[in-house]
């Protein structure tokens, strides 16, 4: 379905927004079927997000702002979520070797186990259901970095201000 239908509009002549709004929108249905997916193993996005990031700092743990750093979605409650995958066994705190103030999380080795089978379980069938060539995927992945560089080099502002 082209971007207009699933819209329901035929005023899109920006070439430039509407690629824009084709991101946007794409990102949005991706983000539901992986939803959907992690759904089955009683996970959100957000908490198979920080699972994936404490997996890359493995066995290092991180504190909760660097974890923010590394989301997806860098609006999440951290706080919150690491509550709930410590509630489950997946993750541990502690306070931090460096900063007293700060708490520090890592994998539990089960949360490390689970991660790691969660991301066969995921990405094996995301990939197989995927319409683009590996040449594709590389060349649309250019232009996005290519799109958000963009983005970080405009000045920013603070609306709230």
């Amino acid at each position: 379905m082209k971007l207009e239908e699933a819209l329901k509009t035929d005023k899109l002549t920006d070439i430039r927004q509407k690629a824009d709004l084709n991101i946007l929108y794409t990102a949005s249905r991706i983000k539901i079927a992986v939803n959907r997916r992690y759904r089955e193993f009683g996970l959100t996005f957000e908490q198979a997000n920080v699972l994936r990031i404490l997996r890359g700092s493995h066995p290092k743990p991180l504190s909760r702002k660097g974890i923010a750093d590394r989301m997806i979605d860098q609006t999440s409650n951290v706080t919150r979520i690491v509550d709930k995958l410590a509630a489950r066994g997946k993750v541990f705190k502690r306070v931090s070797e460096t900063d007293r103030r700060e708490i520090a999380v890592a994998l539990t080795e089960e949360g490390y186990q689970f991660i790691q089978m969660l991301s066969e379980q995921v990405n094996v069938l995301e990939f197989h259901r995927s319409a683009l060539t590996d040449d594709e995927a590389m060349t649309l992945h250019q232009l996005i970095e290519k799109r958000r560089a963009a983005l970080e080099a405009e000045p920013q502002t603070d609306r709230n201000a």
